[in-house]
Order: C-alpha cells, then structure tokens, then sequence
C-alpha cells in the first residue's frame, strides 16, 4: 500500500469511527504515519515511480515538446504560406454581372453563360 493510500485509509477510519485508526489522537496517527514511512524507506516502495506516472509524464512531455515544435514551425508567416486562401466573408462571391439578369445568356471573356430557367 501506498503512503497516499494509508493516509486515506487511516483518515477514513477515522471520520467513520471504525477500523484499526478510529481511536487514534494526532500523536498517534503522527507516530503510526512515520512507522509507516521507514517501513516503506526500509521496502524501497517510498520512492518508487508508479509506472503509469512515469507513462503520464512521458507523454505529457512529448505532447508540450510536439507542441513547441509545432509553434516554432508554424509561424503566423509561414501559416500564411500553407494555408488554403479563403474568400473574404464580407466580399461578395459573384461578379456583378452574374447577379443582373439581362437576357437568356451573355459571354463574358469569350465563354457564354447561360441563365438557369428554374
């Protein structure tokens, strides 16, 4: 058992009244909890790395480093370049010609352009 988890264990004993820590005072609990580290000092399980902690880490570590090199390679200029250009929200995307109707077709740059009759 962990030290985190003896400390809940004991805490729960006592706020419940029951179990092996119920009756414990503060001096006690104190005592029992510094028994409980040289046990785990003596074991070589007080600093022992939980293996899922170390994964954490490591992937944590990987993500902020993946995240730094994407902001060190994504600069606002260089975004510009590899962006795909996006028409501007507020300008219109038709000509001005193709808004007015003014006949059942017309060329415009050598191509005719037909009206949709539905």
């Amino acid at each position: 058992m962990d030290f985190v988890s003896w400390t809940k264990h004991a805490e729960q004993d006592i706020s419940s009244g029951t179990g092996e820590y119920k009756a414990h005072t503060t001096q006690l609990i104190v005592k029992a909890a510094k028994k409980q580290y040289i046990y785990m000092l003596a074991k070589g399980d007080w600093d022992k790395v939980d293996p899922r902690d170390a994964q954490l880490i490591a992937l944590l570590t990987k993500i902020k480093y993946t995240f730094e090199q994407q902001t060190k390679l994504l600069t606002p200029d260089k975004w510009k370049n590899i962006a795909p250009s996006y028409p501007d929200v507020n300008k219109n995307r038709y000509e001005e010609w193709q808004l007015k109707k003014v006949g059942d077709a017309k060329v415009i740059n050598g191509k005719t352009w037909c009206w949709c009759p539905q």
